[in-house]
């Protein structure tokens, strides 16, 4: 059953999609109907589960969905979910019924006790889904169909996204996964609570977690997400921790730890570098390569003045004054692959570490007014010779930051088309427009007599605007193209914004007044054409043509009625003889199949490349 809360949540939803978002949309009868069938096809995606008779039964929902949100009722969406439920857990207990029925003088197998393993663990999943995780799938659709980055997020999605976006959290420094029932810390990082203790290793087992001296509360059973809203806390708090170490059983004597939790700086997705020794013509080049996973800042350090707050641009800016003055690298290469963006004015910022000063980027606004972001800081971290790597899922922050670059004329973008995201959100915490007497009529009986407690509605991440280049161009389902490209296994339509139905069409806009970098545009019909012969030579990039093509023809076969487990088979033996060909021509060793890999921390041979095109570049600019 849906709670009263979340009912006036879908309503301050829609209404403020209504009247802010900046596609201007209508909730109607027509969103409802989209609506309706985006639902069904999220819960039953195979058509496997709901018959047509409870088909025909949501009909009568299908024009009215959008006026139960306009008066915060959801008894029908969550009806739909509860049929689902019902057809689902039928399905199990069916499939369950079915594998525990033996064959008389027969032993059961493994594949089958495997079967029966999964659909139990399929089960317990499904037990754990209660109204606040109904409601966030519900929603979850609702927000899509409108467009594809508007979205609802509740309290624990807020706090999950405030950590990814600063790269820190208050905690004891240690990650952990579910595994058998129990929470298991998989590894301690260096430095945190729990490293420092010296108490706790990867792979004990948390059985049970207490608030500084307050009692022990059981989390065996518990999922590590529920886990972890036990085991997080303010910095400076106390919590303790009953651990079993590796291997001991459920009945032996617990350990009791105390931590004082602390700020974790997550230092693995944060920017990091690489050093690559290029030699062409008898000289050695120094390359620098900086991975940049995403634009994150620590915005509430930053409010209170911490001088030492965690953002992209400062962890950059320090990378660089390393790669400049102890390396003393010849060139810098900006790994954006598999960036998929985040906080706009770092990219603004990022873009100042490589120009002197000037636009950046262009907004246009629900209201159709224009502004535009600009670096307003004279001076470069950074003037020489410079690319960008780029994917299909390098998104919206890592376009504006690519696309100004090439702008500019300053850095030559490597790889291929990007994602297509030009639009800008904003998160509206709906706390901060309810009125407290509002909040209060929406608490239950429980909360009520709790001392201060205050319902939290969570965050509404609105698309506000669309960004444009400084030319006027839009990156808008476009993206951004490479000047050299790259082939790549993800097709930028299968990965990026044009495959969303509900994405804003491209357009453009006037163009801003702006100082290139450099007059001359790079010569990309030399730098395309070392680039083309390097890899017609390289046994790496012939695997990865075959992966494409494979991957193309598997498509094809996919859509095909006559397709069947045994063409399927004969093309992996096909294709696997295409690899172990190109493999022995080479003298690496046969693989046995083609999920084999020969190491999974091999070198990164696409960006290897990518440094050598920047060689090109330095060596073709003397």
């Amino acid at each position: 059953m849906p709670e009263k809360q979340q009912g006036f949540i879908a309503k301050q939803v829609l209404y403020y999609n209504e009247h802010f978002n900046y596609k201007k949309i209508t909730i109607n009868d027509s969103v409802s109907s989209v609506f309706m069938d985006q639902l069904v096809k999220k819960l039953d995606p195979d058509q496997s589960l709901f018959t047509i008779a409870d088909l025909k039964g949501f009909q009568k929902y299908r024009y009215s969905l959008d006026d139960d949100f306009r008066k915060g009722d959801l008894h029908a969406v969550f009806d739909i979910y509860n049929v689902y439920d019902q057809r689902f857990r039928t399905w199990i207990n069916s499939s369950l019924s079915k594998l525990k029925t033996k064959p008389k003088g027969k032993a059961v197998s493994t594949a089958a006790t495997q079967e029966r393993k999964r659909f139990d663990d399929l089960l317990e999943q499904q037990n754990e889904q209660t109204s606040a995780t109904v409601f966030q799938t519900i929603m979850d659709v609702f927000t899509r169909v409108i467009d594809p980055h508007t979205s609802y997020f509740n309290p624990a999605a807020v706090v999950s996204m405030d950590e990814q976006s600063s790269r820190t959290l208050d905690g004891i420094g240690a990650a952990m996964l579910s595994e058998d029932g129990m929470v298991k810390i998989t590894d301690v990082l260096a430095g945190g609570p729990a490293f420092r203790s010296g108490q706790v290793n990867a792979g004990d087992r948390i059985i049970g977690v207490a608030q500084a001296d307050g009692p022990f509360e059981s989390i065996i059973g518990w999922k590590v997400e529920k886990a972890l809203t036990l085991i997080k806390g303010p910095k400076g708090s106390t919590v303790r921790l009953k651990i079993l170490r590796s291997g001991q059983p459920v009945t032996a004597n617990a350990i009791i730890v105390t931590l004082i939790r602390d700020k974790i700086v997550l230092e693995q997705q944060s920017a990091k570098k690489t050093l690559k020794n290029i030699t062409q013509d008898g000289k050695t080049y120094k390359i620098g390569v900086i991975y940049v996973p995403a634009f994150y800042v620590d915005v509430k350090a930053q409010l209170a003045g911490d001088p030492n707050y965690k953002s992209t641009t400062r962890d950059v800016k320090l990378i660089i004054d390393t790669l400049r003055n102890i390396d003393k690298a010849d060139g810098i290469v900006i790994d954006l692959r598999g960036n998929g963006g985040g906080s706009l004015q770092e990219a603004i910022e990022l873009t100042g570490l490589f120009i002197d000063k000037g636009p950046v980027v262009q907004m246009r606004y629900n209201n159709q007014k224009i502004a535009y972001g600009a670096d307003t800081q004279a001076g470069m971290a950074w003037s020489g010779p410079l690319a960008v790597m780029v994917s299909p899922t390098s998104a919206s922050a890592s376009e504006i930051f690519s696309a100004a670059m090439q702008d500019y004329h300053r850095a030559i973008i490597l790889g291929t088309q990007t994602y297509g995201k030009g639009t800008a959100q904003k998160g509206l915490d709906l706390n901060s427009v309810v009125p407290p007497d509002t909040l209060k009529t929406l608490l239950t009986l429980e909360q009520q007599k709790i001392p201060g407690f205050v319902l939290q509605l969570g965050e509404l991440s609105l698309t506000y605007a669309k960004f444009y280049r400084i030319t006027g161009n839009t990156t808008q389902l476009k993206g951004v193209m490479p000047d050299i490209s790259f082939p790549s296994v993800y097709s930028p339509e299968e990965t990026g914004e044009r495959s969303y139905p509900s994405a804003l069409k491209p357009d453009s806009i006037k163009a801003v007044a702006f100082e290139k970098f450099r007059d001359a545009p790079f010569n990309i019909e030399l730098l395309n054409k070392l680039h083309q012969e390097r890899i017609k030579k390289s046994y790496k990039f012939e695997l990865l043509q075959l992966e494409i093509d494979n991957k193309k023809q598997n498509h094809i076969s996919s859509h095909s009625m006559t397709d069947s487990k045994k063409t399927s088979s004969k093309s992996e033996q096909a294709y696997l003889a295409k690899i172990n060909k190109i493999r022995m021509a080479n003298g690496l060793r046969v693989l046995k199949s083609v999920q084999e890999t020969e190491n999974p921390k091999q070198d990164d041979y696409i960006m290897d490349e990518g440094a050598r095109v920047l060689v090109d570049l330095i060596s073709s600019d003397k």
